[in-house]
């Protein structure tokens, strides 16, 4: 099992991905094939809800973490697990 450290790094990473993801989309209009689904990952080890509410998470996680720091992302593991 993952531990919240392990859980924050992947949250972080996520972050990163996506931020640079967007950066080369926007060079080559690749239309999302370089996103790297990192927080099905994450939701699955603290046994979120099924996918059918996926991209209220992804919503979330959009607003919530906004620098990938480490305080974000705890906040965003906790709003998940009050859930």
């Amino acid at each position: 099992m993952l531990d919240d450290s392990h859980l924050v790094r992947l949250l972080q990473l996520q972050h990163q991905n996506g931020r640079a993801v967007d950066a080369v989309e926007e060079v080559f209009a690749t239309d999302g094939f370089l996103h790297v689904d990192i927080l099905s990952v994450v939701l699955d080890a603290v046994d979120a809800p099924p996918e059918t509410v996926e991209e209220s998470y992804r919503d979330r996680l959009a607003a919530m973490v906004i620098e990938g720091t480490e305080a974000e992302c705890r906040a965003f593991l906790a709003w998940v697990r009050s859930r």
